[in-house]
């Protein structure tokens, strides 16, 4: 697991990135497929340009329909998130929809997104005040310690991916 201070820095890129002008963006694209092609082993900027539209362009389709299923979920299946700021939360859309609230309460764990968030601090005001962050690493939530989900249940998780990915073809 990533730092707190590096899961924050990464969540923070994250919901900057949604937010911020197309120019940023496309620079930020940018540099991905420069690198992307470099490692490759090959370097041409005609087609680096066409990639950086493309990837640009796609990104912005792929927004409206993220916030879409994300109401979606929440409406009908009853999803709830507690990541900070309007952040979709991927793995959960991956699979169908996480209640985290559920899981922080009954569960006491919770799936790798939430768990990185909580790390980092990047949770929504409504429920920080209910995470304790005592000296030992250890965090809790209105008093009980918060795990990751189990192997088994990671799996599970995964398995429903793969589904929902099949499904989608």
């Amino acid at each position: 697991l990533y730092s707190p201070v590096r899961l924050a820095e990464l969540y923070d890129r994250r919901e900057d990135f949604r937010l911020e002008n197309a120019r940023k963006r496309d620079t930020s694209f940018g540099d991905f497929v420069s690198a992307r092609r470099r490692d490759l082993g090959s370097a041409d900027q005609h087609s680096d340009k066409n990639a950086v539209t493309d990837l640009a362009d796609r990104y912005q389709a792929l927004q409206p329909i993220l916030s879409d299923l994300t109401q979606t979920l929440e409406a009908e299946m009853g999803t709830r998130s507690i990541l900070q700021g309007t952040t979709q939360h991927y793995f959960g859309l991956a699979i169908g929809g996480i209640n985290a609230v559920n899981d922080l309460t009954q569960r006491a764990a919770v799936d790798p997104e939430t768990f990185g968030a909580i790390h980092a601090h990047r949770i929504s005001a409504e429920y920080a005040e209910s995470f304790q962050y005592p000296d030992n690493g250890r965090i809790l939530y209105d008093g009980n310690e918060i795990k990751l989900y189990s192997v088994k249940r990671l799996e599970q998780c995964f398995k429903i991916r793969d589904r929902l990915g099949l499904q989608a073809q």
